[in-house]
């Protein structure tokens, strides 16, 4: 965030988790909260960790977790195109909580920083809880990218 400012002021979405039936349903949410946010003076908008999970009820048939993750991650970069868009139409920088990614096969938890001119930035999780390690077969990142606001 570089230029005059020398304060920003944050909007943190508590996220309801629940059941969707259609990725719309999800786009509704997140466009709501931008605009929420705008309204509210916001320069920055800040989404928790795996926020995305309500995709969960888009998955039909019963699984395992780590096959329900490697399912939902099949849907981000659907939801990080829409990060990018509302950014630039809200003219706000957005933290997109985290979302499961599956990169060569191997599923990562990333974030991403979305600025209004269009840039995404991206962040992986560095250090795996047990259960992302050992029931989600979940990798980590291996750099910590440091972002120049």
């Amino acid at each position: 965030m570089t230029g005059t400012k020398s304060t920003i002021r944050i909007a943190s979405v508590q996220f309801p988790l629940g059941k969707i039936e259609r990725f719309e349903e999800l786009e509704t949410q997140i466009e709501s909260y931008f605009k929420a946010a705008k309204e509210s003076g916001a320069d920055l908008l800040l989404f928790p960790e795996y926020f995305s999970l309500q995709l969960v009820g888009l998955i039909e048939e019963r699984k395992d977790e780590a096959k329900i993750f490697r399912e939902v991650a099949q849907h981000s970069p659907r939801v990080l195109n829409l990060f990018e868009h509302h950014a630039k139409s809200y003219g706000l920088y957005a933290v997109a909580g985290s979302l499961p990614v599956n990169e060569n096969n191997q599923l990562f938890n990333d974030s991403y920083l979305f600025t209004p001119d269009q840039i995404r930035l991206q962040q992986g999780k560095l250090n795996a809880t047990s259960y992302e390690r050992d029931l989600l077969g979940m990798s980590c990142r291996d750099k910590l990218n440091l972002i120049d606001t």
